[in-house]
């Protein structure tokens, strides 16, 4: 199981910094829970598929008209705003569900702001095959460019419209990892250190200074319009740690 050992070193990398780990990540996500045709995954291959997931993300609200990634939270800093991985402040998974693999694997985790919805499946699928995980397609699907690249999600930080530091998507990675090794601590503890959860650290926001807004670009989706039992909300980082 060499590529849980990977898994774990690369969640360390990406806490220290590297943000490019989280298409290393991806890649080993693909290789453990994919399966397509006659290619299995490896846990399915090794019956680690059967017990359910833990899941971080917030149950999907149809209502909640708000694009967000779904494992993540805004973290406020000195230097500007980032998304970051849910685990930085519930590492132990505290606030979760628990989903049959099928329906976890195919659970949307992000809502743009032109109302796309993606799964665990496709985000991990197209980091790892398409964007430098294991393999770089010369052209990148338009939807996949825009969360990319383009911000299809629509967040501003401040009065100058300043866009959030760093790459949800890659988050969602960081995110995704940390409920697997959850997930197989509970479910398979016989795998030992090599599933054991890599905690994150956790420092505090810095406090809003007056003027400073997190908002939304763009407009409430036409389908929503004129309702009012429609909200549109997300997630700020909690002032404290879940213990």
């Amino acid at each position: 199981m060499d590529q849980l050992d990977l898994l774990r070193v690369s969640c360390t990398a990406y806490d220290d910094g590297i943000e490019a780990a989280g298409k290393t990540i991806a890649t080993m996500l693909r290789v453990l829970l994919y399966s397509h045709n006659e290619s299995r995954g490896l846990l399915d291959q090794l019956g680690y598929r059967n017990g359910r997931f833990i899941s971080s993300c917030e149950k999907f609200n149809e209502l909640n008209y708000a694009p967000r990634p779904m494992l993540l939270h805004i973290n406020v800093t000195p230097t500007g705003v980032n998304w970051e991985p849910r685990a930085v402040s519930d590492p132990h998974c505290k606030e979760s569900r628990r989903l049959p693999f099928a329906e976890w694997w195919s659970e949307t985790i992000v809502l743009d702001g032109k109302g796309r919805k993606f799964t665990r499946m496709g985000l991990v699928k197209h980091v790892a095959d398409t964007d430098g995980g294991a393999h770089v397609d010369p052209g990148l699907d338009d939807w996949y460019m825009d969360l990319t690249r383009g911000n299809s999600i629509g967040y501003m930080f401040g009065d100058e419209a300043v866009p959030f530091i760093g790459r949800p998507v890659l988050a969602c990675m960081r995110q995704i990892a940390h409920e697997v090794l959850a997930t197989l601590q509970r479910n398979a503890p016989e795998l030992g250190e090599r599933v054991r959860p890599v905690i994150p650290p956790y420092v505090e926001s810095a406090p809003n200074q007056p003027g400073q807004k997190v908002r939304i670009v763009g407009k409430v989706p036409e389908h929503f319009q004129g309702r009012k039992d429609v909200q549109a909300n997300f997630d700020i980082k909690p002032a404290k740690r879940f213990t």
